[in-house]
């Protein structure tokens, strides 16, 4: 017997995308295309389609779903076709992207207290020319946060691709120009090396962060090429994880995380870029959270940059994780 998986909910999954002149008009295509995708959610639980409406159509409301806390624990032991852990991880994950426009417009707490309202256009990316955000509101760039967790939302391509932005950092301090030299490394670097280089650089000496060279004496005795020979990358990848987390730790640092946060902020005020996440409640109510303002960040990753963990000190350990290196990103809270 197969295992049912649940179907993503994501914008494009849900066949949204483009753009729609207005909250009426987008919402009319996010129920056509829940309700097109009816046969495979009633499959997971025969409430699960009138669940997603009932959230469309109440979006931020108080109202309350009747048998919510059954469904749920089905959800919960359900599986996705996407990486959310289970269906209720992947509400809140990526239905969020879905019903963001609808939720900042109506819900009781935004209503009236944001510039939007139902004339407000509403734009879905379809493209990864588009990355940086997850919907527009009347050309206000929005990006989904989880609730809670780690997420990993702005990526070194979108830092340094923005003209706009680079040119502020520019005019800014040296720690602003730092930083953006940093990802500039972490873009252009293949993801298996990017901590690595940023580090160690290319001769074991001239990586941008080399001020961490040295304090893991065990591990710079393996990394540091010799006889100008490159650290082959499946080595490289035995220290993936412990790398990032040493680039996590002195982005955290009191010399450096208040120049992060400034940097982040200042990228999110030059797009114009707000956050957005979503919560279910243990009644089934969707709560919304609006905000555009940075209040924490650092460079991280999600720990699966090589076969081995790390220890919270950037030491690798011998715990085995699941690979799938991703570049490191800025993770922030609001």
């Amino acid at each position: 017997m197969s295992i049912i998986k649940s179907p993503g909910l994501k914008p494009t999954e849900l066949g949204l995308g483009g753009n729609y002149a207005n909250i009426g008009a987008y919402k009319t295509a996010l129920v056509k295309g829940i309700k097109e995708k009816k046969d495979k959610f009633d499959a997971v639980h025969p409430q699960y389609t009138d669940y997603l409406l009932f959230l469309v159509e109440n979006a931020g409301s108080a109202k309350v779903f009747p048998g919510f806390r059954e469904l749920k624990n089905k959800l919960l032991k359900t599986p996705t076709v996407s990486d959310s852990k289970n269906s209720y991880t992947e509400i809140e994950k990526y239905f969020a992207e879905s019903i963001g426009p609808i939720a900042i417009v109506e819900s009781n707490e935004y209503k009236g207290k944001t510039p939007f309202t139902n004339n407000s256009s509403v734009g879905v990316p379809t493209s990864k020319n588009e990355s940086g955000y997850d919907f527009s509101v009347n050309g206000t760039q929005i990006t989904v946060k989880m609730p809670t967790g780690k997420t990993n939302t702005l990526k070194p391509g979108d830092i340094v691709n923005d003209k706009e932005f680079t040119k502020l950092v520019a005019k800014g301090s040296t720690k602003l120009k730092f930083l953006l030299s940093l990802f500039k490394v972490l873009d252009e670097t293949p993801t298996k090396r990017g901590a690595y280089t940023a580090i160690y650089g290319t001769n074991g000496t001239n990586g941008v962060l080399k001020e961490l060279i040295g304090n893991k004496k065990e591990q710079d005795t393996i990394l540091k090429p010799g006889g100008n020979v490159p650290v082959p990358d499946n080595i490289i990848m035995m220290y993936g994880n412990a790398l990032d987390k040493q680039i996590e730790n002195w982005s955290k640092s009191t010399a450096w995380n208040s120049a992060l946060v400034e940097f982040t902020n200042l990228y999110y005020t030059t797009k114009q870029l707000y956050a957005f996440s979503y919560k279910v409640g243990a009644s089934g109510k969707g709560t919304p959270k609006f905000k555009d303002a940075v209040k924490g960040a650092s460079i991280s990753g999600k720990g699966r940059a090589g076969p081995f963990g790390t220890d919270d000190q950037g030491n690798m350990t011998n715990s085995a994780t699941r690979v799938k290196p991703e570049k490191l990103g800025i993770q922030m809270t609001f």
